[in-house]
């Protein structure tokens, strides 16, 4: 199984009793919660030698319980097959319309851009759970696929225009190979505010200082400040 960070798996109801039973009560409390309901796991960042059988796995709980973070390694006979993944952003347009009206702006500029934009942090959670998530603050986190850096720039362009008014824009540009860095790094990179960026992978990740990490990432292209 094929795994990038973000993604969503759901264990079966072995994995789940296997979990339960070595999970604190708190711990033991979410976990049946989640296993009565089918609800899903995000793919972690795994270890960087690991044994390939097993999978590292998060739970970011609920307020109910005290959204409190849960990591998991379970093996891969404990996860059903198929990987799934967090709302589309349009999917959560009701939601995000009585936060901001001007989130139709949003979502139109990034539907151009970015399409398979989607949502993860406590709006993606809620909408995957029904369960409360959302704060009055609660930023909204995106994963925004791109192609290359030039795609790269006019999505974090549209980001950088946005008028903050009830959360603030997080989140990660996606390429294809995997690699992911936060939106906000990239314009300060790009910009040559920096001369470092941390770039995210499945197995780790590593501050670079030139283009080797991907190649159309030319840090000589100056965006709008973040």
């Amino acid at each position: 199984m094929e795994l990038r960070r973000h993604e969503l798996l759901r264990l079966t109801a072995v994995g789940w009793r296997r979990a339960m039973a070595e999970g604190d009560p708190e711990a033991h409390q979410c976990f049946a919660h989640w296993a009565a309901n089918d609800l899903p796991l995000v793919v972690a960042t795994q270890t960087a030698a690991g044994n390939a059988s097993i999978v590292s796995l998060g739970l970011p709980s609920p307020t109910a319980w005290r959204r409190k973070r849960f990591a998991l390694r379970v093996p891969l006979s404990d996860v059903n097959p198929g990987l799934q993944a967090f709302p589309l952003l349009v999917e959560c347009e009701s939601a995000l319309r009585h936060v901001s009206p001007r989130f139709v702006d949003l979502r139109i500029s990034l539907s151009r851009l970015s399409p398979g934009t989607r949502v993860y942090g406590s709006f993606g959670w809620q909408h995957l759970t029904g369960l409360s998530y959302v704060r009055e603050h609660s930023d909204l986190d995106l994963l925004l696929p791109v192609a290359d850096a030039e795609r790269a720039d006019k999505v974090v362009a549209v980001l950088a225009r946005w008028d903050v008014e009830t959360w603030r824009l997080d989140g990660e540009l996606c390429f294809n190979d995997g690699s992911a860095v936060a939106w906000c790094e990239w314009a300060a990179w790009r910009a040559g505010r920096v001369s470092t960026i941390l770039v995210k992978r499945l197995r780790g990740a590593s501050l670079e200082t030139d283009t080797g990490w991907h190649a159309t990432a030319m840090p000589a292209v100056v965006v709008a400040a973040a």
